[in-house]
């Protein structure tokens, strides 16, 4: 049996599908999947600053006596279409004070009105302008739940590729990578009842959105794999045991390419440790003896 906040999420989910049959109106769908925040308490001891990360809007998040030299750089979910930095402000919150960390959440373009790849983009100007202030590559953790987890490995496949320094690791939670909608877990899933709650109404991953989504087609810019991370093959994840750059950590829920797996599939402890071990990740923890806070290492 699932635990209580599992329940009061599918319920959210399943009051928030009602509410997207009474409207087609994109502007409603964005104010009902704003709720979502709702589902997360306020996380104690953190505060939040505005800030423009090279024109891109964003929130630093700074939990008291955490790490000023490490940061996540966080790409909030909603398909690219809905959603926003202050939907996850909250999560993003827990997730910093678990982590020992500030953060970074950023409310990247949305489409229709910016199509991909300007979210990508986006991720990749705040991703400078954390270095231009002063981060270390290796002190930054680029993070994403959902669309987001594909933004989060994407700006490291994205840096490699520019043979830019990459980010020291990479934490895509339940990641949506497959944006032309072509694995089959996307039928099998859905029949089944376990598909992704972001699909539908709403979500780029309802494929008239995601036609509106990504332009005229799924190449409209540069290769498929940077729609559909599907096809990325795993041996172009940045390896920190033979990089000769900035050496890349990853902790991911899915990141390598297993055909016909859910493409939302639920985060487990140990499912993301293998993936990770399947990179040639290093995942490692220590204990902060001075306030015996536990701190991510990367």
């Amino acid at each position: 049996m699932g635990s209580p906040e599992l329940a009061q999420y599918a319920d959210f989910y399943a009051d928030t599908t009602d509410r997207f049959a009474l409207t087609d109106n994109l502007s409603l769908w964005r104010d009902i999947s704003e709720r979502l925040h709702q589902l997360t308490s306020e996380p104690e001891d953190v505060t939040y600053r505005d800030v423009t990360a090279n024109g891109v809007p964003a929130i630093l998040v700074m939990p008291a006596d955490s790490s000023t030299e490490h940061i996540l750089l966080h790409s909030h979910s909603g398909g690219s279409v809905t959603a926003s930095m202050w939907q996850e402000r909250k999560a993003v919150g827990h997730l910093a004070k678990a982590a020992g960390s500030r953060a970074l959440v950023i409310n990247y373009r949305l489409a229709p009105e910016d199509k991909f790849p300007a979210q990508i983009d986006d991720v990749e100007a705040a991703y400078r302008w954390l270095l231009d202030q002063g981060y270390d590559p290796s002190q930054i953790a680029s993070t994403g739940d959902s669309i987001g987890g594909n933004y989060a490995a994407n700006l490291a496949l994205t840096l490699q590729r520019k043979k830019a320094p990459l980010p020291g690791a990479v934490l895509s939670i339940s990641p949506w990578f497959d944006m032309e909608l072509k694995n089959k877990s996307v039928d099998t899933r859905h029949s089944s009842g376990g598909g992704d709650p972001d699909a539908g109404a709403g979500s780029a991953s309802d494929p008239d959105q995601a036609a509106g989504f990504t332009g005229t087609g799924t190449t409209t810019y540069g290769p498929t794999r940077l729609v559909n991370e599907n096809h990325v093959r795993t041996t172009t994840v940045p390896n920190p045991a033979r990089s000769d750059r900035a050496p890349t950590d990853c902790c991911l829920g899915s990141i390598c390419r297993i055909a016909d797996r859910p493409q939302h599939p639920a985060p487990r402890s140990q499912g993301i440790a293998a993936s990770a071990g399947a990179c040639g990740a290093r995942v490692r923890n220590r204990r902060c003896r001075r306030r015996h806070r536990r701190r991510t290492e990367w």
